[in-house]
């Protein structure tokens, strides 16, 4: 699961009821790191515009007021890319400013938002290919005697090529269902069982890897059985 925080800012109008209006409320958020005060490069940080919860007014995305004796607070989710932390953890720190204008009139304040720091750990990042064994062997219609249908293999190689461990890995299948059969052809596929690096699963149809850690492989292997002779392709559905 991608790591993720969270920065939350709480304001108050404490103005009482039909006092002046906080407006013009606007807030920018920095990054930078710890160590060396470098800012954050646009492509380390995914940060979205705030959920924003109470009595504020205004667009989604800002500026802001709020009414005399409203209170509000703005949350804004930031999701670090793989670039925060390719090998290593690393430290950077959270800021900003405030903006705002406290009544009609008055000369607009700005107010630096307490620092926080955060550490950002390398995550797993995982290259995935398929393997499917095109001759599946079974019973040929053409000959008198039925011929055995041993299993073929459906193999997905799981490599981790991220900087931090792929913890908790696991896969789970469903039974094959044929969507078209325009010849009416009297044939069956299942899946009988599954193997994770030569260990046989204890259930067919859900293969347990656990962490992977970097640079390093699993081996996923699906025994597909066919009632009769096939030949096997794989595509790829994205949606």
């Amino acid at each position: 699961m991608p790591q993720a925080f969270e920065a939350s800012l709480v304001l108050d109008n404490e103005a009482a009821a039909g006092g002046d209006p906080i407006t013009d409320i606007a807030v920018e958020l920095h990054v930078w790191e710890r160590d060396s005060g470098v800012v954050a490069e646009n492509g380390t940080f995914a940060i979205g515009e705030p959920l924003i919860e109470g009595q504020f007014e205004g667009t989604a995305a800002g500026p802001w007021s709020l009414a005399a004796g409203d209170s509000g607070t703005l949350r804004w989710l930031m999701v670090p890319r793989i670039a925060a932390a390719l090998s290593e953890d690393r430290w950077y720190v959270i800021g900003g400013s405030l903006n705002y204008t406290p009544a009609p009139g008055m000369t607009p304040e700005l107010v630096p938002l307490e620092p926080a720091t955060i550490r950002v750990s390398p995550e797993g990042r995982l290259d995935v290919r398929y393997y499917v064994e095109t001759l599946v062997q079974g019973d040929n219609p053409f000959t008198p005697e039925p011929e055995p249908s041993p299993p073929a293999a459906f193999a997905t190689l799981l490599t981790n090529v991220g900087g931090g461990v792929a913890r908790g890995l696991e896969l789970r299948s469903l039974q094959p269902k044929i969507t078209e059969n325009e010849k009416g052809l009297l044939v069956a596929f299942n899946i009988t069982g599954v193997s994770t690096n030569g260990r046989p699963q204890p259930l067919a149809l859900q293969a347990t890897v656990g962490d992977l850690a970097p640079n390093s492989s699993a081996l996923v292997v699906w025994n597909l059985r066919c009632s009769l002779q096939a030949r096997c392709w794989f595509v790829s559905n994205d949606e």
